[in-house]
C-alpha cells in the first residue's frame, strides 16, 4: 500500500500524519513502528490519522512510535490543527477556529499565526490548543498526587513531574526509564524534570511509547505547570485570575495559561480546580513524501 505522509513537528515533537478522508486507511503496530523508525522509515515520536467527525471538524487518532494508540499529545494536536487549517480549511488559515474530536474528548483550536500560500516545508504556526480541564475526582481527591520523589497527574496521559537541579546535565533516560516503570504507575508513565529558573519552567521529558527522551511534551508541558502552581513556584504572569507559565523545552519554548479555583500551593496536597487549560506554541511542517508499507 502506498501512503502519502505529511510530517510536522511542535517544539521539536515530530509526527507522521496520514490524511484518512474515506476512513479506509487502517495501520497495524509494526507499520506504524516501521513509519516512525528514524532509520528505516520517515522517522517521528509518532503517528497521527486525520479522519470525518460526525459534528466536529475532523477526528484524530494518536499513536506512538511504538505502534499503541495513546489518549491524546499536546504538541501533536496544534500540529494536527495547522495541517487540516492550511490543508482543508482556509488558504490563509489565520484566525480559524477548529474542533476535533480525539480519544480523551472533543478539543479546540485556534490558529494565531500562519504564513501565506500552499502549504511549503518550513511554514510555522502558531496554535492554541485546549486541553481537558484538570479537577479532583469523584471523591474530592487532589488531581495532583503527591509522593517523596515527586507528583503525578493525568492531563490526557499520565504524567510524572520531578523538580531537579542542575537540568541540562541530567541523566533523563537513565533516570526516566527507572520512574516509567515504576510499581506505583502500574499503565505506565512520562517523566517530566523540571527547573524554575528567573525564565520560566525549564523541562525535559522520558515519553512512554517513545522510551526515551524527547524535544518536547505537550501534555507534559501541562503537568509541568499545574504541578508548579500547586506546589508554589510562583515565577508565573497573570492577567487577571489567569495564570500562564512558560515553559522552556529543549526544542522550543511553550505557554501554558489556565484558570486556577484556588491561589498557588504550598507543596502539600492541592485540591483545586485547572480550567479552560490553553496550550500555546509553534507547529511546523517540515515536508510530504509518499512511501510504500
Amino acid at each position: 500500500m502506498k501512503l502519502h505522509a505529511y510530517k510536522f513537528q511542535g517544539a521539536g515533537n515530530d509526527f507522521v500524519i496520514i490524511d484518512n478522508p474515506d476512513g479506509n486507511i487502517s495501520l497495524t503496530e509494526a507499520q506504524i513502528r516501521t513509519l516512525c523508525d528514524r532509520r528505516f522509515g520517515i522517522g517521528a515520536d509518532g503517528l497521527m490519522t486525520v479522519s470525518p467527525s460526525a459534528d466536529a471538524d475532523f477526528s484524530m487518532r494518536y499513536y506512538n512510535s511504538d505502534g499503541l494508540e495513546s489518549l491524546m499529545c499536546g504538541n501533536g494536536g496544534r500540529c494536527i490543527s495547522a495541517f487540516f487549517a492550511k490543508k482543508k480549511a482556509a488558504a490563509g488559515a489565520k484566525g480559524l477556529h477548529l474542533e476535533f474530536d480525539a480519544a480523551d474528548g472533543r478539543h479546540c483550536s485556534d490558529i494565531l499565526e500562519a504564513p501565506e500560500g500552499p502549504l511549503a516545508p518550513g511554514m510555522r504556526f502558531t496554535v492554541k490548543l485546549k486541553m481537558n480541564d484538570i479537577v479532583p475526582d469523584a471523591e474530592g481527591n487532589s488531581p495532583v498526587t503527591c509522593y517523596p520523589e515527586g507528583y503525578s497527574v493525568d492531563t490526557g496521559c499520565p504524567h510524572f513531574v520531578m523538580f531537579v537541579k542542575g537540568l541540562n546535565n541530567y541523566n533523563v533516560d537513565g533516570e526516566g526509564r527507572m520512574w516509567r516503570y515504576d510499581s506505583r504507575f502500574p499503565i505506565g508513565t512520562n517523566v517530566d524534570f523540571v527547573e524554575p529558573t528567573a525564565e520560566g519552567l525549564v523541562m525535559r521529558t522520558y515519553e512512554r511509547g517513545v522510551e526515551c527522551e524527547t524535544l518536547a511534551c505537550g501534555t507534559g508541558a501541562v503537568a509541568v505547570a499545574v504541578v508548579s502552581y500547586a506546589c508554589g513556584i510562583r515565577n508565573f504572569a497573570n492577567d487577571g485570575r489567569r495564570i500562564r507559565y512558560e515553559i522552556i523545552a529543549r526544542g522550543d519554548r511553550l505557554k501554558v495559561d489556565f484558570l486556577p479555583s484556588e491561589g498557588p500551593g504550598d507543596g502539600g496536597s492541592y485540591t483545586g480546580r485547572f480550567t479552560d487549560l490553553r496550550l500555546t506554541g509553534p507547529a511546523t511542517f517540515v515536508f510530504e513524501t509518499e512511501v510504500e508499507i
